[in-house]
């Protein structure tokens, strides 16, 4: 029988590894990206619409596509109402 330590000297466990370690890493970026685009929606729903804008967030946390959450943003210059922007991430 193997034991661990012979089998972390394996290269199919090595790249193994280190294909988590990259993945991990790419994981954490995107969820680093998505976080600062839901804080600029935030922060724009908070100055445009007050209360009743942030009263979206909940809703647009679930977003998990970063082009959505993008168009939000630009969406969010020119939208004159809060059913404009909800329109965008309900379609």
């Amino acid at each position: 029988m193997f034991n661990l330590i012979e089998i972390q000297d394996t290269k199919v466990y090595q790249e193994a590894f280190e294909e988590g370690k990259l993945e991990g890493k790419l994981e954490g970026k995107l969820e680093g990206k998505l976080e600062g685009k839901l804080e600029s929606i935030e922060m724009v729903l908070d100055s445009k619409f007050g209360i009743e804008g942030l009263r979206l967030m909940p809703e647009i946390r679930n977003v998990k596509d970063i082009n959505i959450l993008e168009t939000i943003i630009a969406a969010l210059m020119s939208a004159k109402t809060i059913e404009e922007v909800r329109s965008i991430y309900q379609q």
